[in-house]
């Protein structure tokens, strides 16, 4: 369902707006409005009626360096590193750390927290794990809140794959499927 504002919410938007995040501008508007319109309805129609709030001008005068926590990535810290053609260039911090010290992160692969704080950024914290390895970790329950136990459950999972990659070339892709759903089955059957 589209929402509609009146002129005169639209005209408050337009003097109101500059210089605020989402949430402080839903904040007012709901307050002077007696509405009850979400953060993201408001992003929305912002959109919608061209009206700007000025974050994106106000972030190309910020110094490259300089961190922000940014809720709508789950409270991620980045750091501007550059202005690209006038666009700023953000990162998230632990991932310009990681290339910082180790070079650019390959395509497929993420750099995680091991003891699953996300404002640890030591670099004995960090570790740049494959999608395979994140998927192995999680489902198979080795991502700890203890750095030490999450290394030794990262080399289990990198042994097992390393295993499963020996066993797929020496016996076919499709033979070695069939091993591992026949396993799986047995592994179900011993669990009930």
């Amino acid at each position: 369902m589209r929402i509609f504002l009146t002129p005169v919410q639209i005209e408050w938007l337009k003097k109101n707006a500059w210089g605020k995040s989402h949430e402080k501008i839903a904040a007012l508007f709901n307050k002077r409005f007696n509405s009850e319109m979400t953060p993201t309805k408001i992003h929305s129609r912002l959109s919608y009626y061209g009206i700007k709030i000025g974050m994106q001008g106000m972030s190309k005068m910020v110094p490259d360096g300089t961190e922000s926590v940014w809720s709508s990535r789950k409270n991620s810290c980045m750091v501007k590193v550059s202005n690209k053609r006038g666009q700023p260039i953000w990162k998230l911090k632990h991932h310009f750390l990681w290339e910082r010290a180790h070079g650019k992160i390959p395509k497929g692969y993420r750099v995680i927290f091991l003891d699953k704080n996300r404002s640890n950024f030591k670099m004995s914290n960090l570790a740049l794990v494959s999608s395979a390895e994140i998927l192995h970790l999680t489902s198979l329950g080795l991502w700890f809140n203890d750095t030490k136990k999450t290394k030794c459950g990262l080399a289990i999972v990198r042994h097992n794959l390393a295993i499963h990659r020996r066993l797929s070339q020496i016996m076919g892709a499709e033979e070695h499927k069939r091993y591992r759903v026949r396993t799986c089955r047995k592994k179900m059957k011993r669990t009930k």
